[in-house]
């Protein structure tokens, strides 16, 4: 078993009622219910999956996503992970090339696909499957360790005070390695509250025009003190902290990542109090540490 399961299902004994996930809009759940929830769903999915093949995943950002998410990896199923914005064609080109043996949607619970052969073998011990560049027809399939997610995931909280995972605010999807990473399974390990409301509660109802003042309003309001976001959400938040005067005093751990992050830019943040700490592209640092140890799985290699 994976030491995030293990961890969660500790948390589930000696921090039983310490909430673990709360969508805000619904009843929060504790760490006793979830590690409950995974080992159900997890025993399900093992019954319906060859765990040599990925199941595909394209939910949107949720409470149902956060359980599946944790109960393929509890079951041993690889997951292919698809954007709620990736187009159909783009979603099919995907699932092809990986063999995807079933896949779940928003629309349904989920959908048994074909028996595909993978385009490339995914190695084992395969956790996240990835794909970049599909619009170019250069089709490139990352196939990301277990094991390399957690052991970031684990630095992070080493490096971490206990209280900063307090109330980790999930401002970007779990499909996103950097969000996965450093907020969602390092909250786990931390034993801290995964917070992810719907997304117009937190401004991102457009996520092409994201409602900063809003979004900071939401952060005071949530009592949060986690935030994993990319420069341009950075970029927002600092500049209407700047035109309020305002400050979020409950903030111990801003983790920007996800494109380079402009010096003036992490300057201005600090000085408005936000313990701002530049991590390099986690996406991009993963996929470059599984190619060093698997070169195999590298540029669509078998």
């Amino acid at each position: 078993m994976h030491c995030l399961i293990e961890t969660l299902h500790r948390h589930g004994i000696q921090s039983a009622h310490r909430m673990a996930i709360d969508p805000i809009v619904d009843f929060p759940i504790d760490y006793r219910l979830l590690s409950e929830l995974v080992k159900v769903l997890a025993s399900d999915l093992a019954g319906l999956y060859n765990p040599a093949r990925p199941v595909a995943v394209q939910l949107d950002h949720g409470l149902a996503l956060a359980l599946l998410d944790l109960s393929l990896i509890a079951a041993g199923i690889p997951q292919l992970t698809i954007s709620s914005a990736c187009s159909a064609s783009d979603a099919a080109t995907a699932m092809a090339w990986s063999g995807a043996q079933a896949v779940y949607l928003n629309a349904t619970d989920m959908v048994r696909l074909r028996h595909a052969i993978p385009m490339t073998p995914m190695p084992a011990g395969t956790g996240r499957v990835t794909f970049r560049s599909i619009r170019s027809r250069k089709d490139k399939q990352v196939c990301v360790p277990l094991r390399y997610l957690f052991e970031i995931a684990a630095s992070l909280v080493d490096l971490s005070e206990p209280g900063h995972f307090d109330r980790h605010l999930a401002l970007q999807p779990t499909w996103m390695l950097s969000e996965a990473i450093a907020g969602f399974y390092a909250t786990i390990l931390a034993g801290g509250t995964y917070v992810m409301p719907p997304a117009k509660r937190i401004g991102l109802a457009n996520p092409n025009r994201p409602d900063f003042e809003r979004m900071v309003d939401s952060i005071a309001e949530m009592r949060i003190t986690s935030l994993v976001l990319e420069p341009t959400l950075l970029a927002g938040l600092t500049g209407v902290l700047e035109a309020r005067g305002r400050r979020l005093p409950m903030l111990a751990r801003v983790i920007v990542s996800g494109g380079p992050a402009p010096r003036a830019l992490i300057e201005r943040s600090r000085t408005l109090g936000l313990p701002v700490r530049v991590v390099e592209d986690l996406a991009r640092s993963t996929w470059m540490a599984a190619f060093e140890d698997r070169p195999e799985m590298a540029e669509g290699r078998g």
